[in-house]
């Protein structure tokens, strides 16, 4: 199974080097401060390593986003990434009552 880590490192191989908030580049290498979980992952710990969770932010952007959010949501770079989130949640609902569903159906077998 990939790590968090491991994860992190496919997604700056696989993805442009800039912030997709404010679009300043991110250098060369790779920062944990750069990953930023779209919906957070104490609260959908599924989701914690999917890469359709995370975008690639500047510290700054990435410190808005997760502690001064009533802040982000006047900025209008940011407003996709809130519609972005509404998406996930859903999909995570989704997963977990059927998840749950399947659970169930093993469990009474």
């Amino acid at each position: 199974m990939v790590g968090q880590k491991e994860m992190f490192f496919e997604i700056w191989d696989e993805r442009p080097k800039v912030c997709t908030i404010c679009y300043n580049p991110l250098g060369n290498e790779p920062n944990a401060w750069f990953f930023s979980h779209t919906i957070g992952k104490g609260a959908y710990p599924a989701f914690k390593l999917r890469k359709k969770n995370i975008d690639l932010m500047c510290a700054n952007c990435h410190h808005l986003y997760d502690h001064s959010t009533h802040v982000a949501k006047t900025i209008a770079n940011f407003g996709w990434v809130f519609k972005k989130a509404e998406r996930l949640k859903q999909q995570y609902n989704w997963y977990i009552r059927n998840r749950l569903l399947v659970d169930s159906r093993l469990k009474h077998q």
